[in-house]
C-alpha cells in the first residue's frame, strides 16, 4: 500500500503583485533615516504605524479583539527580527516583513503535514555515463570546489528507477556543452524553437491552500511544453488540486501521484484561464477542449544527496521538482513528534517565512526526507562571491512579494534542509 507524504506548505494570503512587500519597503526607508535603529523597537507609535500599514496592504479579519492583540504581538516580534537583521553583519541571507508577518505558529502549522514519503521501490539504479566536467565560477575562492576531471567515467548513478528507458535531452539552439556550466538559470532562458518564449512562467501565488506540490509539477509541464513546442502556456494548477485523486487537494500531495493523474488523463491539462485557480479543492471540472496535450513524458527520481548529478539533470532535462523541510511548530502535544529540537524547528519555520534575499542556510535542519513538508522547483544554480557559498535557485509559489521576487536561493552541496534528497525530473523518452 503506497503511502504519501503531504506537502502542506507555508501559504500566502493573496497579496499585491509587487517585487517587494510595501511594508518592508516602508521599513527600509525608516531604517535609512535613523541612526538608532534599535530605538525604533521601543517606539510604540512607529510599531503601531507599521502594523496599520501592514493591514492596509494585507487586509485581515481578526475574529475578536484579543485575536488582533495576538497578531499584533506576532507582528511586533517579526518587526524586531527584521530590524535586528538589518544591523547584524556577515549574514548569508536577510529577513524582513511580508504577508506572513502576523501569522502565529499554530496558524502556519495547520497548513502543514508530517507523513512519511511514499514507499516506492527505488533500489534499482539507472547508471548514467557523463563526459562533462563540473565548471565553477569563482572556484578559486571556494572552500570546496567541484571536481574538474575531464575523463569520461561512470559516476554515482544519476537516477533511481525501475526502468532503463533512455531520456531525450531538451532541444537546444547551441552545441551540447562538454562541461556542466558553473552557473545556470532557466529564468533567463528562452525556447530553442521560439526566442520569444521564456522557459519559466511568471511567479504565482497558491493562496490559503496546501497546493505547493501542484504548482511545482505544473511548472515542470509548462517548461517541457516550452522546450518541445516553443509555446508559452499557463496550465491549470487547480486541475491537479481538484482532479488528482491520489493527492489530497488543499491539504497536500506528492509528485508521482500528480504525474500519474496527468498520464492517466491522456497527458491533457486545461489552461489556467479555462480552469482558474481558486485556492480551494472542488469537484473535478477538467475538460479536453481548453488546454494542451503535453505529450508522452516520463519521470525519474534522482539519486539522493548527489548535487552534481542534480546539476547535470537540470541542465540536460529541465527544471527539477524538489521537496524539502521548511520548519514546523512543535509546541504543545506536537513536541513529542517534532523531527528536530522544537526550538530549532520553530526558528527554521520563521526564518524561511521571513526570507527576503541572500543564500538561505540554517543550523540544525533535518536530513531525512520523511519530514519534508514543502515542494518547489529548482530552476538554476550558482556561486555567490559575497558569502562564498554555492546555491540552488528555486521558484516558490507564494507570490512575488516573498523572497527574491518569488524566488529563493538555498545553499547547495550539503543537502541543506534535505533539498538534495527528493528531486524529480520530467522528460521525453528518446525516440
Amino acid at each position: 500500500m503506497k503511502q504519501f507524504i503531504l506537502f502542506i506548505c507555508l501559504l500566502a494570503i493573496s497579496c499585491p503583485v509587487i517585487a517587494e512587500d510595501p511594508t518592508q519597503i516602508m521599513l527600509t526607508n525608516y531604517l535609512q533615516k535613523v541612526s538608532d535603529k534599535r530605538g525604533l523597537l521601543s517606539n510604540e507609535t512607529f510599531i503601531s504605524s507599521m502594523f496599520q500599514s501592514f493591514r492596509n496592504y494585507h487586509p485581515r479579519r481578526y475574529q475578536a479583539p484579543n485575536n488582533e492583540t495576538v497578531h499584533y504581538q506576532i507582528f511586533q516580534n517579526r518587526l524586531k527580527t527584521a530590524v535586528e537583521n538589518s544591523i547584524q553583519p556577515n549574514l548569508t541571507f536577510t529577513r524582513g516583513l511580508n504577508q506572513y508577518s502576523d501569522w502565529t505558529p499554530s496558524e502556519l502549522q495547520v497548513l502543514r503535514g508530517n507523513r512519511p514519503p511514499p514507499s516506492i521501490a527505488r533500489a534499482n539504479y539507472v547508471t548514467m555515463t557523463f563526459s562533462r566536467t563540473q565548471q565553477s565560477k569563482g572556484s578559486k575562492k571556494r572552500k570546496h570546489p567541484p571536481p574538474t576531471s575531464t575523463t569520461t567515467s561512470t559516476r554515482t548513478p544519476i537516477f533511481t528507477s525501475t526502468t532503463t528507458s533512455t531520456l531525450a535531452p531538451i532541444p537546444t539552439s547551441t552545441t551540447t556543452p562538454t562541461s556542466t556550466p558553473g552557473t545556470f538559470d532557466y529564468t533567463t532562458q528562452v525556447s530553442a524553437l521560439n526566442k520569444n518564449v521564456s522557459i519559466i512562467r511568471p511567479i504565482r501565488d497558491q493562496g490559503y491552500c496546501g497546493s505547493c506540490y501542484a504548482f511545482a509539477i505544473i511548472a515542470l509541464f509548462e517548461a517541457q511544453y516550452a522546450f518541445h513546442y516553443g509555446q508559452a502556456v499557463n496550465m491549470s494548477d487547480q486541475q491537479i488540486v481538484d482532479c488528482s485523486t491520489g493527492d489530497y487537494g488543499c491539504i497536500g500531495g506528492y509528485f508521482d501521484t500528480s504525474f500519474a493523474y496527468v498520464q492517466n488523463y491522456n497527458w491533457y491539462l486545461d489552461s489556467a484561464l479555462s480552469y482558474p485557480y481558486k485556492a480551494v479543492a472542488s469537484t473535478c471540472a477538467a475538460k479536453t477542449t481548453n488546454g494542451w496535450s503535453v505529450g508522452n513524458l516520463v519521470y525519474r527520481h534522482l539519486t539522493p544527496k548527489n548535487a552534481s548529478a542534480m546539476q547535470e539533470a537540470l541542465v540536460t532535462f529541465g527544471p527539477l521538482w524538489v521537496s524539502l523541510y521548511v520548519g514546523s511548530d512543535c509546541s504543545g502535544t506536537a513536541k513529542a513528534k517534532c523531527p528536530v529540537d522544537p526550538t530549532v524547528a520553530g526558528n527554521i519555520m520563521h526564518a524561511f517565512q521571513s526570507y527576503t534575499g541572500g543564500i538561505f542556510q540554517v543550523n540544525g535542519c533535518i536530513t531525512s526526507a520523511a519530514n519534508n513538508n514543502h515542494a518547489m522547483v529548482i530552476v538554476g544554480y550558482g556561486y555567490d562571491p559575497v558569502t562564498n557559498l554555492d546555491y540552488w535557485k528555486l521558484r516558490n509559489s507564494w507570490g512575488v512579494g516573498w523572497g527574491e521576487n518569488g524566488y529563493v536561493r538555498i545553499q547547495r552541496g550539503n543537502n541543506m534542509c534535505n533539498i538534495e534528497s527528493d528531486a524529480f525530473l520530467i522528460a521525453k523518452p528518446a525516440p
